[in-house]
């Protein structure tokens, strides 16, 4: 229902329909987020739970996106050359660069220098995260503990092991 009054939304020819309204919870009537599954489904994220045998599995569906990790980015506004890290297979390349932005400020521009020739994106990638319990609220706890397990070509290969 809400897909479809946005899609009208956008046809009108105001310059104002392209506006996204928040939409409110349906339980509590707020337009923030009251746990972590909540925020999870408002993200458009989907999620499954299922049972084997007596334990219940939670699993959560998504994308993740590579950050510049966060000391790369305060070493890289005091030096003069760029830095590299590894992630996913991926060689990324990070470096200062002033004025950035429209106050004149500076930031970090991060941009790919190795990239493997399996068609996945650098910058965003499908992940699942995985908990097991003997209940659904404990499943969907070790869900959100779980590590990040990223999808390739709808198989699950572990993050760490990329």
């Amino acid at each position: 229902m809400r897909a479809n009054q946005d899609y009208i939304r956008r046809q009108k020819p105001d310059g104002l329909s392209c506006r996204r309204r928040r939409w409110l919870d349906y339980l509590t009537g707020d337009t923030w987020a009251s746990s972590n599954i909540d925020y999870w489904v408002r993200c458009g994220n989907p999620f499954d739970c299922w049972h084997e045998g007596d334990e219940v599995i939670f699993q959560l569906s998504g994308y993740a996106e590579p950050g510049i990790p966060e000391h790369l980015q305060k070493l890289a506004e005091n030096l003069p050359f760029s830095l590299g890290w590894c992630d996913r297979g991926f060689l990324y390349e990070v470096h200062w660069e002033e004025p950035m932005f429209a106050n004149g400020s500076g930031g970090c521009i991060g941009s790919v220098v190795v990239n493997p020739e399996d068609g996945r994106d650098p910058w965003m990638y499908r992940i699942t995260k995985t908990g097991r319990g003997n209940d659904l609220w404990s499943a969907m706890n070790a869900a959100f503990e779980a590590p990040e397990v990223e999808v390739v070509n709808e198989t699950a290969v572990n993050r760490q092991a990329a």
